[in-house]
């Protein structure tokens, strides 16, 4: 995490959730049986948190968050406060089976969130990614070959966006998402290649 905080450098913290911290925040959390005090990359209603090094490695999602770092003893780095408005977008996607079947789909993002997932798919495509499937059906299995297939322009459809209070409106009565290919299912099998 250096320059913000060097190993074994004190720092404060305050309780937290996986609900609260935000974007840019530091985050103390568990991440695949470790524990990171890391930044939170992005955020996402099934995933909870992306949790990150200091120079762009991605460790992993996770909700395991216990606590956010406010100041670091004799440094720099002071948490922000919180935005009260952040801006969401409204993403529908329409993935094609064989030219034959449409599969629809929505999820809502923060704004930067949805600008970290598509540049996460173009650094997976731009350092050689390999060609994926999501299964559809019995044998059917939409192709993935390049980052237009992703979040090209047949793939997402529109990018709409909401205030935070029609983001809540939309979540409590229909969720966060619905579809049965998404673009959350699309960075998921990204991030199962980058594992393997």
């Amino acid at each position: 995490m250096v320059p913000l905080i060097k190993s074994g450098q004190d720092h404060m913290l305050e309780p937290a959730t996986w609900e609260t911290v935000e974007v840019g925040d530091i985050a103390y959390c568990k991440v695949k049986g470790n524990w990171y005090t890391h930044l939170v990359t992005a955020k996402n209603e099934k995933r909870g948190c992306q949790i990150s090094n200091n120079s762009g490695y991605v460790n992993g999602w996770t909700k395991a968050v216990y606590g956010v770092v406010t100041e670091v003893i004799g440094g720099k780095y002071k948490r922000k406060k919180q935005k009260k408005n952040k801006m969401n977008v409204l993403v529908k996607t329409n993935y094609n089976w064989a030219d034959e079947i449409d599969f629809p789909g929505w999820e809502i993002f923060e704004k930067e969130e949805f600008e970290n997932i598509k540049k996460q798919i173009k650094e997976y495509w731009d350092n050689g990614g390999k060609k994926f499937n999501i299964c559809v059906g019995t044998n059917e299995e939409i192709d993935f070959r390049n980052y237009d297939d992703c979040v090209g322009k047949y793939a997402v459809r529109s990018v709409t966006e909401i205030t935070d209070e029609e983001a809540e409106v939309i979540k409590r009565v229909l969720g966060s998402g619905a579809g049965n290919v998404t673009l959350s299912c699309v960075i998921e099998h990204i991030e199962y290649q980058l594992e393997e």
